[in-house]
């Protein structure tokens, strides 16, 4: 009997960047744990896209969620220089907790970032997410909000975004460009 572990790694992607997303999708759902996979991979690495799956289960790992956060993680932070901010850091509001895609205090910044996927359009998402961005507002916390489109498709502003706050906030950063920048990335 194959495992759901076994399933999850035998990916028939066209490139290593699809199978990462593949991999991060079908863990976020946790019907298959990172710490399965893990294992599965040095037991019976796969011939293909073993970089790209073992990068897949580190990101989970650390708390990314999704193929937004992934692209997030790639696309904006590592392509741009930017630090890794922590995930999936709890914050209470209105007596319970909820969880900030990003934070980016360990860089020296009060910068929490939200990824707005397919589920903030439902209405008690998006009553938490408004009352997180209220609370983080009571707090101090500058707050970016960034959804698919920009992500996917202008991550080069997302980073000069995050940049621009990072530095105001008086966090050293050693930001770069990437090779789809037609511009510095601290020029928001």
């Amino acid at each position: 009997m194959t495992s759901r572990a076994d399933t999850a790694i035998a990916v028939a992607e066209p490139d290593a960047r699809a199978a990462r997303q593949l991999l991060t999708a079908v863990l976020g759902t946790g019907r298959v744990s990172p710490n399965d996979v893990r294992r599965r991979l040095l037991e019976r690495p796969p011939l293909r896209y073993r970089n790209a799956l073992d990068e897949a289960v580190r990101m989970v790992s650390g708390g990314v969620q999704s193929v937004l956060e992934e692209r997030y993680a790639v696309d904006v932070e590592q392509a741009h220089g930017l630090p890794a901010g922590r995930r999936q850091q709890p914050v209470v509001v209105d007596g319970r907790a909820l969880y900030e895609d990003v934070v980016y205090d360990g860089a020296g910044a009060r910068l929490t970032v939200r990824l707005d996927g397919r589920s903030h359009l439902q209405a008690d998402v998006a009553l938490k997410d408004r009352r997180r961005g209220n609370a983080a507002e009571l707090a101090g916390r500058a707050s970016l909000v960034f959804g698919w489109w920009e992500v996917s498709t202008t991550p080069c502003v997302v980073a000069a975004e995050v940049t621009t706050v990072l530095l105001r906030s008086g966090a050293y950063l050693a930001a770069n460009t990437c090779s789809r920048c037609s511009g510095g990335v601290v020029s928001a």
